[in-house]
C-alpha cells in the first residue's frame, strides 16, 4: 500500500481549489455576457398592413388627387414604446410648370396616442392643388425608445382632379 505524504496532499487540494475557481469564474463570465444580450430589443417595430390612397374614400389604391387628401393607415407592433412616426412624401423626377410648386411633405408624429407599444396609425394629409401631378415616393418610418427603426415605403400617383364642364340636360331626355 502506498502512502501519500503531506506535501502531495497539499498540492492536490490546491489544484482542486484552482480548478473550482476557474470553473466558477467562467460560469459567472458567461452568465454576465448572456444577460447583457437579453437586456435590449434588437429588432425594430413591425409595420403591418401599410395602406395609403385617396382620403375621401379611405382607399388603399396608391392614388390621390391634387386638392384632396391622402389617407394613411397601418398597425404598428413594437416590443418597446414607439418614440416617433415620420411620414415623408416627395417626388424625384417632377419639374413644376408655370403656376405649380414643388411639394415635399414631412411630418413627425409624437403625440401620446402614438407613443405606445401597439399603435393604430390613421391620418389624412392634405395634398396642395398647385403641385405637379405624377409619381411620388412615400416613406413611413417608426422609431422606438431604444432607437430601433423600421421603414415601409411605396409609390403614390398624384393625379389632376377629374372635372366635368358644360354639362346640360335637354328637356327631351327619356328615362
Amino acid at each position: 500500500m502506498q502512502y501519500l505524504n503531506f506535501n502531495t496532499m497539499k498540492k492536490t487540494k490546491k489544484n482542486h481549489y484552482k480548478f473550482l475557481a476557474i470553473i466558477t469564474f467562467l460560469g459567472l463570465f458567461l452568465a454576465s455576457c448572456s444577460s447583457d444580450d437579453d437586456g435590449g430589443n434588437t429588432s425594430g417595430p413591425e409595420i403591418l398592413e401599410f395602406e395609403y390612397g385617396e382620403g375621401s374614400s379611405h382607399s388603399d389604391d396608391p392614388v390621390a388627387y391634387k386638392g384632396s387628401d391622402i389617407h394613411i393607415e397601418t398597425e404598428i407592433f413594437a416590443e418597446d414604446v414607439v418614440e416617433s412616426i415620420t411620414v415623408l412624401i416627395h417626388s424625384h423626377e417632377v419639374t413644376p410648370a408655370d403656376g405649380e410648386v414643388e411639394w415635399d411633405f414631412e411630418q413627425v408624429y409624437t403625440g401620446s396616442n402614438y407613443q405606445a407599444k401597439n399603435v393604430h396609425f390613421h391620418e389624412h394629409i392634405d395634398v396642395p392643388d398647385n403641385i405637379l401631378a405624377g409619381e411620388y415616393h412615400i416613406e413611413f418610418i417608426v422609431v422606438d425608445q431604444e432607437g430601433n427603426s423600421t421603414e415601409a415605403e411605396g409609390h403614390l400617383e398624384i393625379l389632376d382632379p377629374i372635372t366635368i364642364s358644360d354639362v346640360s340636360i335637354d328637356n327631351t331626355v327619356l328615362r
